[in-house]
C-alpha cells in the first residue's frame, strides 16, 4: 500500500477546548450525563468549526475513563464552558489509521499496523501523551448504511526518534 502503508501522518494545531470527563464511555457518549448533550445542544455557537478535515473533537481513554474534547472559538472562557474544563490542546504530529469502530479485532489489527509502522519507520516513536491513542468517528451516513460500518480515524501522537 506504498510507503505510508495506507496511513497519514497530520499535524494538529493547538487550539482550545471544552473536556468532557474523565468520565464512563457510556456517560461521555450513551447519554448518561445529561448536562453534556445540554451544553452541547445550548452552546454550538461556542463550537470551533473545521480544525483538521471539518472534524473538531477528539476522544480517548485513560485507563478505564473516556475523555472527550471539542474544540472552542477561542473567545471562549473557563466561565462558559462550565461545569465543564477548559483546555489548550497542545496538538503535535499524529500518525493516523481507520478501522471499524464497531469491531474491535479490526481496531486492534489497525493498531497493530499503526504501531510497527511506527517503530520500522526509523524515524518516529510513540508519544505515548494520549495513551492508546484518541479516536475520531467519521462517515455517518451513507458509509454507514452502504458499507455496514462505523469509520473511527485513529491517531497516534509522535515524535522524531532519538539518535
Amino acid at each position: 500500500m506504498g510507503k505510508l502503508n495506507g496511513l497519514r501522518i497530520i499535524e494538529i494545531p493547538k487550539f482550545k477546548a471544552i473536556q468532557f470527563g474523565p468520565d464512563t464511555n457510556d456517560n461521555i457518549f450513551g447519554g448518561g450525563n445529561p448536562q453534556i448533550g445540554l451544553w452541547m445542544d445550548t452552546n454550538k455557537h461556542m463550537l470551533k468549526k473545521g480544525i483538521i478535515y471539518g472534524y473538531t473533537d477528539f476522544a480517548w481513554h485513560v485507563e478505564d475513563k473516556t475523555i472527550w474534547i471539542w474544540a472552542v472559538e477561542d473567545w471562549v472562557t473557563e466561565k462558559d464552558t462550565a461545569p465543564f474544563d477548559l483546555i489548550e490542546f497542545e496538538g503535535g504530529t499524529y500518525v493516523v489509521g481507520v478501522a471499524d469502530e464497531n469491531e474491535q479485532a479490526d481496531r486492534w489489527a489497525v493498531n497493530t499496523e499503526m504501531s510497527k509502522w511506527i517503530e520500522n519507520s526509523g524515524i518516529f516513536e510513540r508519544d505515548e501523551i494520549h495513551g492508546q491513542g484518541m479516536g475520531n468517528r467519521i462517515g455517518d451516513g451513507i458509509v454507514e448504511e452502504s458499507l455496514g460500518i462505523a469509520q473511527q480515524e485513529i491517531f497516534f501522537r509522535v515524535k522524531l526518534r532519538k539518535k
